[in-house]
């Protein structure tokens, strides 16, 4: 009887850990491929059958991949990437994988539908509100013309594989333009996004997570209420619920048969009494998903259901609070919260991003992590 086997493709996150509970809690024999042992033993999880330590490089991947793929040529290979660098690597990769595994891709477009100025227009031209953006090429000399730039704004990388979320600069006035260039320059980032820095009143960050499906339809199951952000961007403390905006569902649906894509998505937007702004769609896995399978809709296997032409049952979807709490404590520490308004939102959480009393192993390092914070 042939296997599924869910082959986890990550850089040591806690979104690997999620999509590995993810796809392991629905029977999936999960096989971890990552770059190096991690500070967070993910690689001790229970659901984890197979490990492979390799450089997280195109060619290096790309050939454990096929290793794989030889090794269980009489199961079910369905690949999970959990990062962008691997859904990219993936997706280029789309001509050479397509008859032998499933993974999620645009067959091979994937780069250009990172662009986030490309993007952009897709999600514009499906009826979203967008910022105003200018595209900048640092290596030319007059790049932009200022007089179209109106402050504030901000500059984020053009492309999410050529820089991160905490490289994203807000600024005032054209000298911290300038300045915010010049960053981009050093770093050898010479793409970016200048775009408008959206305010409003009982503004708030969203999320929008769902499974693009080989035939063209897509499903969503609900959205991500942002209540903490840390570091990089990611969210460490938020809610989860069913909603029924069939407006907002039409247009992503629209953007996602538009751009060809297929697999697990997560597209952000920014929220205020006055509209709903597209900011972002990432091609993978969001790193809270592990909380969206707790709620009720487990993403992996709806694709994988999908894929194998299985029936896609789908139970009721219910609200859920979720806290990354190895990260969030860190605002304790700081001083950005207090550790009673912390505490108080740990007992209202439904499921944490770590902890999981069914998978201990991953987080017996916590206090070991709590005391290097102070080192």
């Amino acid at each position: 009887m042939k296997k599924n086997i869910a082959v986890v493709v990550g850089t040591g996150s806690y979104n690997d850990l999620g999509m590995i509970r993810s796809c392991g809690e629905c029977g999936m024999y999960v096989i971890y491929v990552t770059n190096e042992k991690h500070i967070i033993p993910i690689h001790k999880s229970r659901y984890i059958g197979r490990i492979y330590f390799v450089p997280m490089l195109e060619f290096d991947l790309i050939e454990t991949i096929r290793q794989i793929i030889k090794e269980y040529a009489n199961d079910f290979v369905i690949i999970y990437p959990t990062s962008d660098i691997t859904a990219y690597y993936l997706d280029r990769n789309y001509n050479q994988l397509q008859n032998h595994c499933y993974f999620s891709n645009a067959r091979g477009r994937l780069e250009i539908l990172m662009d986030k100025f490309e993007m952009n227009k897709l999600a514009e031209d499906c009826g979203m509100i967008i910022p105003t953006m200018v595209k900048v090429n640092l290596s030319k000399k007059n790049i932009v013309d200022y007089q179209c730039i109106s402050y504030p704004c901000i500059v984020k990388p053009l492309r999410s594989i050529g820089g991160d979320k905490c490289d994203i600069t807000k600024c005032s006035n054209l000298e911290d333009l300038n300045s915010a260039f010049e960053k981009y320059r050093r770093k050898k980032n010479n793409e970016v996004l200048v775009q408008q820095f959206i305010n409003g009143n009982n503004q708030r960050e969203i999320a929008v997570t769902g499974v693009a499906l080989p035939n063209g339809n897509c499903i969503i199951g609900g959205e991500i209420q942002k209540k903490r952000i840390r570091g990089n961007g990611s969210t460490i403390f938020g809610v989860y619920e069913p909603n029924s905006d069939q407006e907002k569902y039409l247009k992503i649906q629209e953007f996602i048969k538009k751009s060809g894509y297929q697999g697990i998505f997560d597209m952000e937007f920014l929220k205020n009494d006055d509209n709903t702004f597209f900011i972002e769609c990432n091609f993978r896995n969001g790193a809270y998903g592990y909380a969206v399978t707790y709620a009720g809709f487990n993403m992996p296997q709806v694709y994988q259901n999908a894929c194998l032409s299985q029936e896609i049952k789908l139970s009721s979807i219910r609200k859920v609070i979720f806290m990354e709490e190895r990260s969030d404590f860190l605002n304790v520490l700081d001083g950005s919260i207090s550790l009673w308004h912390w505490i108080r939102d740990v007992f209202s959480t439904d499921v944490f991003l770590f902890w999981n009393r069914k998978d201990i192993k991953p987080i017996l390092r916590m206090p070991y992590l709590i005391k290097r914070y102070f080192k």
